[in-house]
């Protein structure tokens, strides 16, 4: 199954284009107009909904995998009231769990408890997809299992400057678990663009950085770690290795290396330093809905 994404893009990693569009969008937050539409970042596993005419609507992870774990309370609201034109974009999500707990849930090969938060849907036709700008697709959300617009709405009050977008974003992460994952910022009047969105049509604010990375090695576990893992070894991209130990539970450390090279690691960071060494790293969890890895670049970073 073909899987519409439009990746979300931290500010240093935009284009000159993208950053120049950032720096409007923050303008226009400052004047309180209503170019922007802010929204949580909810730490969920993406979901594509899709309806067929045979089996009806399903839901499809990042990589194009039937999820199995979404249940009836979820694909109700859309057989009911999804028009079958458009495709659905959201966070699979558990309020007060870490992501790890909504990783493992999603999945699973049966239903399990999960809310949708929507946030995005495009309307496709055999020769693609229409353009329509966020505020129009927009309309169409709402929230699995109540039926009403999307209440991930804009932010209430008005932005004096840039860093009460951070200052939001770590009130949202410090709420609860890592359910919450900082901000997104939304050009009201951007299209959706397949792909990474490094011209800023949707960014991402968050108080410490993350990437996904290729685990390419581990290291031997000392003291409480003997025998099993140390740390992950993973490729920043450039020939850059680094290695995490960090958040690492009890169950991760006794995994067997074979088992974990070569997966897609979630990593946060505070930053990267020159020479390409990755600032209090920390693991977060595994990835199984993707199968491409981030690259971090010590330029754009430090």
């Amino acid at each position: 199954m073909s899987v519409l994404v439009h990746k979300a893009v931290e500010p240093d990693n935009l284009s000159v284009a993208g950053k120049k569009r950032f720096e409007g969008l923050v303008m226009s937050l400052i004047g309180g107009y209503d170019d922007v539409i802010v929204q949580p970042k909810y730490d969920g596993v993406y979901a594509q909904f899709i309806f067929d005419s045979k089996l009806g609507w399903q839901g499809f992870s990042r990589t194009g995998q039937l999820l199995k774990s979404v249940g009836q309370e979820i694909l109700d609201p859309l057989h009911a009231f999804g028009l079958t034109e458009r495709r659905y974009m959201g966070e699979l999500w558990v309020p007060q769990e870490a992501h790890q707990v909504i990783n493992g849930r999603a999945r699973k090969q049966s239903p399990q408890w999960l809310e949708l938060k929507l946030f995005d849907s495009v309307h496709e036709e055999p020769h693609g997809i229409i353009p329509e700008q966020y505020a129009e697709r927009y309309d169409y959300l709402f929230e699995g299992g109540n039926i009403s617009k999307a209440p991930n709405l804009p932010m209430v009050g008005k932005v004096f400057v840039l860093d009460d977008l951070y200052d939001q974003a770590m009130a949202l992460r410090n709420r609860g678990a890592s359910a919450y994952d900082g901000l997104i910022l939304r050009d009201a009047n951007g299209l959706f663009v397949p792909g990474k969105g490094t011209n800023g049509e949707v960014i991402k604010i968050k108080p410490r950085s993350e990437a996904d990375l290729r685990v390419v090695g581990t290291t031997r576990g000392i003291g409480n770690r003997a025998g099993g893992i140390g740390a992950l070894v993973v490729d920043l991209g450039g020939g850059l290795r680094n290695e995490v130990g960090t958040g690492l539970t009890m169950k991760d450390i006794a995994e067997k290396p074979k088992d974990v090279i070569g997966r897609i690691a979630t990593i946060e960071y505070l930053g990267v330093t020159k020479d390409g060494h990755l600032r209090e790293p920390s693991f977060k969890t595994y990835r199984f809905d993707k199968d491409e890895a981030d690259t971090i670049t010590p330029e754009t970073e430090d």
